[in-house]
């Protein structure tokens, strides 16, 4: 495809990919092996996010992100891990860095939408229908909030039972040393 785009002198240089994402839930491990992948080949390659719930609600949701500069430095060094992150002081809101995006409509476009527009004064009747509402977006923020406590809740529970089957372990061991020491 990018071959024929290039036999009629169309622009085809790829800069990157779009991802579309529920309620702005991008970051994700999957994302940054693409990043990856992409970064091979492509050095300044930048992910579009789009996020349709969002602008169902009428936001446009769109994001330019980019690895940082810092993350990317720890991925040259060697592969990332959590360890390594927590060395140099990195999180999950330092691996990305967002871009600001300009979006503008050609005068043609502008021309054409001042010509749809009704010459008839705007009521307070017209700014009700304005209102949105903001409960979809909450109810799914809300099951995502649970989702993740549920996780952290069984994360704890292993933990526990590890931390009891050490203490285990070390007791046996202690009781081991002594009964050798008292048989010598």
């Amino acid at each position: 495809m990018m071959r024929c785009l290039r036999e009629v002198n169309v622009d085809n240089n790829t800069v990157g990919w779009y991802q579309s994402t529920i309620l702005g839930s991008y970051q994700t491990v999957e994302l940054i092996e693409t990043f990856m992948n992409y970064q091979e080949n492509i050095r300044r390659c930048v992910c579009i996010i789009y996020d349709p719930s969002r602008s169902n609600q009428g936001v446009l949701a769109l994001k330019a992100l980019k690895l940082s500069d810092s993350f990317m430095e720890l991925d040259r060094v060697n592969n990332f891990t959590g360890e390594k992150l927590r060395e140099k002081n990195l999180s999950w809101v330092d691996i990305f860095e967002e871009i600001p995006i300009k979006v503008s409509n050609s005068a043609l476009i502008s021309a054409f939408m001042t010509e749809l527009e009704s010459d008839t004064p705007i009521t307070q009747c017209d700014y009700d229908c304005l209102q949105l509402s903001t409960n979809p977006y909450m109810e799914r923020n809300m099951e995502f909030l649970i989702e993740c406590m549920d996780d952290l809740s069984m994360e704890q529970q292993k933990f526990q039972f590890y931390y009891r089957s050490l203490s285990r372990q070390q007791a046996q061991q202690q009781a081991w040393f002594q009964k050798r020491r008292a048989e010598n």
